[in-house]
């Protein structure tokens, strides 16, 4: 697909597991009908958010999301990539950098709430903390 060639250079600097989610993104995005509607745009898209991107939202619901603020988001996005300056390189389109900030935004936000539900395992360790009231040298006893 001629449109993978957009992504792949931001994929190839990507590292460890954003690399293995992202390709499995790709690969969603390759069997999603819904991606010919603008498929410039929605690998484009992929590839300006994939660096700032957290992986713990499931790649169905990423893609999903991606799909949908393209939809609905297409005539802007239109604008702001075929800007005759952004186009001629004369100038770093704000625009395209604010939509993609947008995404990574809306992914962060479902990211936190699957994590405040406890649907995320971040592998790290449980700490727990004990206190014994507002005196800590009386905690648990006042002997060494």
């Amino acid at each position: 697909m001629l449109h993978r060639k957009l992504i792949e250079p931001a994929l190839a600097r990507l590292e460890g597991e954003q690399t293995a989610y992202f390709s499995r993104v790709l690969s969603r995005l390759d069997e999603d009908p819904r991606v010919d509607v603008a498929p410039n745009l929605v690998y484009f898209l992929v590839s300006e958010v994939m660096p700032l991107c957290p992986t713990y939202v499931p790649v169905r619901d990423l893609v999903d999301r991606m799909l949908k603020y393209v939809a609905v988001n297409k005539a802007r996005l239109n604008k702001a990539l075929f800007d005759s300056e952004y186009v001629d390189g004369a100038r770093v389109q704000p625009d395209l950098k604010r939509m993609a900030g947008e995404v990574v935004n809306q992914i962060l936000a479902a990211t936190m709430d699957k994590f405040q539900a406890g649907e995320i395992d971040t592998g790290e360790p449980n700490v727990y903390r004990f206190s014994g009231g507002e005196d800590l040298d009386d905690f648990p006893d006042d002997e060494d």
